[in-house]
């Protein structure tokens, strides 16, 4: 939501107007926020949904600095939203908060709102 999100991330589409609203576009090729990984091996849960005027997307990942090897895809699918699990290696994490950034591969244009250029539409972001 805004309210917990507008301090730690950059790159989502939030709106101070609704800000209880879970859904965010990510609207940039970019998508960076601060969390707190566990001192242990974890996974990040990202919950995205790609819409169909957006047909394929794929992102790499940062954590503090450090680029993951792995290429995540994605594709517009049925059930309407998408986990895409991250295992974290714990030697990327660091005390305190930990910076991660996703780099999308591309950005499309909505055919139904001229306004809106975005990679996904995210749900949330946790850590299991």
């Amino acid at each position: 939501t805004h309210r917990t999100a507008a301090l730690y991330m950059r790159g989502a589409r939030l709106n101070p107007g609704d800000p209880d609203k879970e859904l965010a576009w990510v609207d940039h090729k970019q998508l960076a926020f601060l969390i707190s990984l566990p001192d242990k091996p974890a996974d990040l849960v990202l919950t995205l949904h790609v819409p169909e005027w957006i047909p394929r997307q794929s992102f790499t990942l940062d954590i503090n600095g450090k680029k993951l090897e792995q290429r995540f895809e994605i594709w517009p699918a049925k059930p309407f939203w998408q986990e895409v699990v991250i295992d974290v290696p714990r030697q990327l994490n660091r005390e305190g908060n930990d910076f991660v950034s996703l780099h999308f591969e591309s950005l499309a244009q909505s055919p139904e709102a001229p306004s809106l250029r975005a990679a996904v539409l995210l749900q949330s972001i946790t850590v299991q």
